[in-house]
């Protein structure tokens, strides 16, 4: 017992304390996108075919045979059996047992494939270099070409439902292309000969933001892309991919080529603010399960995750210096002391190791005890407010 939980807590604590904390990927090829099915499992996939796997929630990678030693650009999932890869000269692959087999595509392109997008297991798009977007309508038994009436690459894509659609990309009148007719055809929707917006993401049918990999600009639209705004920068970087894991909650990633960079808004983009990242590297794309666990990727092999939405920890945060939890380790109960009861909020939360909420609980008085008898034994967190502890359960 005691060994299994010592490997545990080696294994596992390098999500303590901290916003973002690094996994081990077990490669040193640059990571370009990631996609999770489930609360832990996900894929990574990168340079020289890299297709990597985890079913534990990031503490262990393995390496799936994609069949091809083409740089690997986008990964997507729709459930926890199928996804699509693309990437160089056209590659387009596809798994229907959660990685195990990956089966190269019909592409009618050469050009390289950015980014998958699809709805549902049957409709999807991927955008690509040179003007290139493809779509399927029988989850990539064929695939057709979109005239996009442009020879500017097109790197991102993202669909609100079967009509309409959004492309970005380099492009001097067609930056942002829109499309309500599921791709028959696009007009442009912002214009800038200086920018090249690498990724769009929509909270839903009017609200839309995208980010530029060349001057690090922010753009949201309240109105499904007729007008776009430039939202205040925390830093002008080059930002790489944008997500929203909900309506108000964001996050982007960028920093190439010689830093690592994470924003993060609370307010739907009316602020971004950095957040500490635990890599160096530049990163390419993010990913949030929820709003609380996330994965972020890039350069040279790395994989960094979050557990709380990137909020410190309670050894981070002098404010909380007095809040405390014992026993720990703990069998039985532990023990919650805060000085004073309008420190923190009214609710905590007991995490499993991989982010997931397993116990609410209510703050009583200055003292508040968790009953923990029917945990296995192993790392978990608790979270009240902005802090998040370790504790060990024997």
């Amino acid at each position: 017992m005691k060994n299994t939980l010592l490997i545990l807590i080696l294994l596992i604590s390098k999500f303590s304390f901290g916003q973002w904390t690094n996994l081990s990927s077990g490669t040193t090829n640059w990571l370009r996108a990631v996609s999770f099915s489930s609360i832990d499992t996900g894929y990574v996939v990168g340079y020289s075919g890299t297709i990597l796997k985890t079913t534990d929630g990031g503490i262990n990678w393995t390496t799936q045979s994609s069949t091809t030693t083409n740089n690997l650009f986008g990964v997507f999932f729709i459930n926890s059996m199928t996804g699509w890869s693309c990437g160089a000269g056209g590659k387009i692959l596809k798994t229907t047992n959660g990685g195990q087999t990956w089966i190269a595509q019909t592409s009618p392109s050469s050009n390289t494939l950015h980014e998958p997008f699809f709805l549902d297991a049957n409709n999807g798009y991927i955008a690509g270099e040179y003007g290139t977007c493809l779509k399927t309508s029988n989850g990539g038994a064929t695939w057709t070409t979109l005239n996009l009436s442009t020879a500017d690459g097109k790197v991102s894509v993202f669909f609100n439902n079967i009509n309409t659609g959004f492309v970005t990309g380099a492009g001097m009148s067609d930056a942002i292309m829109k499309t309500t007719d599921g791709g028959a055809n696009w007009s442009s929707v912002y214009s800038n000969s200086a920018e090249e917006f690498s990724s769009i993401y929509f909270t839903g049918l009017n609200d839309g933001y995208a980010v530029s990999s060349v001057t690090g600009k922010i753009l949201k639209t309240t109105n499904a892309g007729s007008t776009w705004t430039n939202q205040t920068l925390a830093a002008s970087d080059r930002l790489y991919s944008v997500k929203f894991p909900s309506q108000t909650e964001g996050y982007i990633v960028g920093g190439f080529p010689n830093s690592s960079r994470i924003l993060k808004t609370t307010d739907s983009g009316t602020n971004w603010t950095p957040q500490i990242s635990s890599t160096t590297e530049p990163l390419f794309d993010v990913f949030f399960i929820n709003t609380s666990v996330g994965y972020a990727v890039g350069k040279n092999g790395a994989i960094i995750k979050t557990i709380n939405g990137g909020l410190v920890g309670i050894a981070e945060n002098k404010q909380l210096i007095n809040w405390s939890i014992y026993p720990n380790p703990a069998s039985q109960k532990i023990n919650i002391s805060i000085p004073t009861e309008s420190d923190f909020q009214e609710n905590g939360f007991l995490l499993d190791a991989s982010g997931r909420t397993i116990k609410t609980f209510s703050l009583t008085g200055t003292k508040t005890e968790i009953d923990i008898v029917d945990l296995l034994s192993g790392v978990y967190f608790v979270r009240i407010g902005n802090a998040v502890e370790k504790i060990v359960v024997e």
